[in-house]
């Protein structure tokens, strides 16, 4: 799950490889075909053990509020909504059990923090929002 603006992502990956992805897009030409919406319904509900992918597939058609169709389609397959404040900082999911967040960084942040001490990592600084 990834949130860009006011757009939301759902990608499932098994075995580090990407089955199925779905943007819903706060723009409503961007809605994707029936045939599209049905064969990434299909892997996602094969993989949350569901039957019946066509529930799935009009919440992945929804156009207009993307967070509203992100949460039918979470509500189609089993899963907890998303807290209020996802996709804008790390602190909604921090307590979330189970949760591991990864944060996007640039080569050259990633080798400044490999080469600072834990106690600089720690600064208490203000963590930057998910990108």
């Amino acid at each position: 799950m990834a949130k860009e603006g006011a757009d939301y992502t759902l990608q499932l990956y098994r075995d580090g490889r990407l089955v199925a992805a779905h943007v819903w897009w706060e723009d409503p030409a961007e809605m994707p075909t029936q045939q599209e919406a049905a064969e990434r319904a299909t892997a996602l509900t094969a993989a949350y053990g569901k039957t019946d992918h066509r529930p799935l597939a009009a919440a992945l058609r929804g156009t207009g509020d993307p967070r509203h169709h992100l949460d039918e389609a979470f509500a189609v397959l089993g899963l907890p909504t998303l807290p209020a404040g996802f996709g804008h900082r790390s602190e909604p999911l921090a307590e979330a059990r189970g949760s591991q967040l990864v944060e996007r960084r640039s080569f050259l942040r990633a080798i400044q923090e490999s080469l600072s001490s834990d106690s600089d990592r720690t600064s208490g600084g203000e963590p930057p929002p998910l990108s």
